[in-house]
């Protein structure tokens, strides 16, 4: 099974970690936004217009070549500026892939029926090996 991570850009360190831990459990991971060097905390007015096109044409193809997204969710009272994440996972509904959030149920579309919720990252990760095995 393919997976795509979405996340908080300034958690990409903390992301970045499970991407072995998945590939070691027989997953693929088509992210790679987890290796980009910027800074965790840049802010999209700090990147050139074209850097920023090429991230979304790129995060869109990777995001195309799964099976299921894997969403880590934050609070929903302190929502971080960037949103690229919620794009990703609403286009992973219309997809049809398999959803997955980490976390609390951050937007309303957490609560279709599909979507599954995990507190944590290991249940999620036993989730999508058992779904690949099937």
């Amino acid at each position: 099974m393919k997976v795509y991570l979405a996340a908080q850009y300034a958690r990409r360190s903390e992301i970045k970690g499970y991407v072995s831990q998945l590939e070691a459990a027989g997953l693929t991971v088509t992210s790679t936004w987890t290796s980009e060097h910027y800074a965790p905390t840049i802010a999209l007015k700090d990147m050139q217009d074209e850097n920023k096109k090429e991230l979304a044409r790129r995060d869109r193809h990777e995001l195309e070549s799964a099976d299921a997204i894997l969403f880590f969710s934050e609070d929903p009272d302190k929502q971080p500026a960037r949103g690229g994440r919620h794009v990703e996972f609403g286009m992973a509904v219309a997809w049809g892939f398999k959803l997955v959030v980490v976390g609390g149920k951050e937007n309303i579309f957490h609560y279709l029926p599909r979507v599954k919720v995990f507190p944590f990252f290991s249940e999620a990760m036993a989730y999508l090996v058992k779904e690949s095995q099937k």
